[in-house]
C-alpha cells in the first residue's frame, strides 16, 4: 500500500492549490452545518415561554443566523466544487498517463507473461482508485473527524455526560467499522484478482478470435470464461454478504445510542434539568453525525476495495528491473540508409529462377 498512497499523494500536492480551496470549503460547510443546531436549541426554548418582546427579538435574532449559516454553507459547497473537478478528474489523467510511462519501461519478457487485457485493466483501476481513495479521505475521514470533533464540544457544554456517552460510542462505531474492513480486504483483493483474470481471458480470446475460429475453439474459450465468471460472481457474493453482516452491526450500534440518549433526556427532564431545546440540540446534531457514520462505514468497504483495486497495479510501479538509457546515451543518427539484396533465390513449379538483386 505504501506504494499506491506515495503514489496518490504525489498528484494530490501537484494540484496542491485545488486541494487547498477543496479543504478550506469542506472544513468550511463542516463547521456551520454541525453548529447550525444550536440557533435551532435557541428557538426552541422561546417556543416554550410565554409571549415577550424580548423573547420575539431573541428568536428572530437566532433565526437570521440560521440563515446566515446555510448562506455559508452553500457558499462553502461552491467553494469545494470548483477546486474538487481539477483534483478528482485531473489526478485521474495524471495518473493515467503515469501507468502508461510505468508499462512502457517493463522489458519484453514482462509482457510475455501477461495479458494486455489484465494490464488495461490494472491501469484502469489504479487510476480509478484514486478519486474514490480521495473523495474518502475528504467527505469521509476528514470530514467526519471534525464534525465528531465539534459534536462533542457542543455536548460537553451542554450535558457533558452525554457527551462521554456519544464518544464511547463514537469510538466503538468505528473501530468496528475499521477492523472488521481490514479483516475483509483479503477478501476484497480476491475479488479484484478474479476480475482481473477474467478480464485477461476476454481480451486475449477476442485479440484471438482468428484463432479461435480457425481451429474450432469457440467452446473451449467459452467454458475457459464461463469458468473465471463463476469464480468471480463466488468472489463478488462472498464480500458481499460479509459486508451486509458489517451494515446489521452498524444498524443494532445506531439504533442503541439512539435509544440511549433518549432514556438519559427523560431522566434529566424527570429532574427538571433538561430543556426542550437541548432535545432539539442532540437530535439535530445526532441524525446529522449518524447519517455521517453509516456513510462512513459504506464508504469504507468502497476505500479498501478501491485499495484492492489498486494493488495489483502497484506491485508493476515497484518493479525496479525495467529498460533505462544510458545516462550519457546519445540518439543514433542515421545519415545514409541502404538495403542490400544479394544471391537471393526463389523456386516455382519446379522451374528454378535465380535472381540477383543489387540495390
Amino acid at each position: 500500500m505504501d506504494i499506491i498512497f506515495k503514489e496518490y499523494a504525489r498528484v494530490a500536492w501537484q494540484n496542491k492549490g485545488y486541494l487547498f480551496l477543496v479543504l478550506f470549503g469542506l472544513i468550511s460547510a463542516t463547521a456551520l452545518s454541525v453548529y447550525a443546531p444550536v440557533f435551532y436549541k435557541n428557538i426552541a426554548n422561546g417556543f416554550t415561554q410565554p409571549f415577550s418582546e424580548a423573547t420575539l427579538q431573541m428568536m428572530l435574532e437566532n433565526f437570521w443566523m440560521v440563515a446566515l449559516f446555510y448562506a455559508g454553507i452553500w457558499l462553502s459547497w461552491r467553494i469545494l466544487e470548483i477546486g474538487i473537478i481539477p483534483l478528482d478528474a485531473g489526478g485521474v489523467k495524471i495518473l493515467e498517463k503515469r501507468c502508461f510511462a510505468v508499462l512502457k519501461q517493463q522489458k519484453y519478457d514482462f509482457f510475455e507473461n501477461q495479458f494486455s487485457g489484465s494490464l488495461i485493466k490494472q491501469a484502469g483501476r489504479f487510476s480509478r482508485a484514486y478519486e474514490v481513495i480521495m473523495d474518502w479521505v475528504m467527505f469521509q475521514l476528514i470530514q467526519n473527524i471534525l464534525g465528531i470533533a465539534i459534536a462533542f464540544v457542543l455536548f460537553y457544554q451542554q450535558q457533558p455526560e452525554f457527551a462521554w456517552y456519544f464518544l464511547i460510542w463514537v469510538v466503538l462505531f468505528v473501530s468496528w467499522i475499521v477492523s472488521y474492513s481490514i479483516w475483509k480486504l483479503k477478501y476484497d483483493k480476491r475479488v479484484a484478482e478474479r476480475d482481473s483474470k477474467l478480464g485477461g481471458a476476454y481480451s486475449d480470446a477476442i485479440s484471438n478470435i482468428f484463432i479461435v475460429k480457425t481451429f474450432s475453439l469457440e467452446a473451449r474459450e467459452q467454458n475457459n470464461i464461463d469458468e473465471k465468471a463463476q469464480a468471480t460472481y463466488k468472489a463478488k457474493k462472498l464480500a458481499w454478504m460479509l459486508m451486509f453482516i458489517s451494515f446489521a452491526v452498524q444498524g443494532i450500534m445506531t439504533m442503541g445510542i439512539e435509544l440511549i440518549l433518549v432514556y438519559l433526556m427523560i431522566d434529566k427532564w424527570q429532574t427538571g434539568t433538561f430543556q426542550v431545546g437541548e432535545f432539539v440540540l442532540f437530535q439535530s446534531i445526532l441524525l446529522i453525525l449518524v447519517q455521517r457514520l453509516w456513510e462512513f462505514g459504506r464508504n469504507f468497504r468502497n476505500f479498501f476495495s478501491a485499495l484492492a483495486d489498486a494493488t495489483e497495479m502497484a506491485e508493476i510501479f515497484r518493479i525496479a528491473d525495467v529498460e533505462k538509457n544510458s545516462p550519457n546515451a546519445k540518439e543514433f543518427g542515421i545519415t545514409k540508409g541502404a538495403i542490400d539484396f544479394d544471391k537471393i533465390s526463389f523456386a516455382y513449379k519446379r522451374k528454378r529462377t535465380i535472381k540477383k538483386l543489387f540495390i
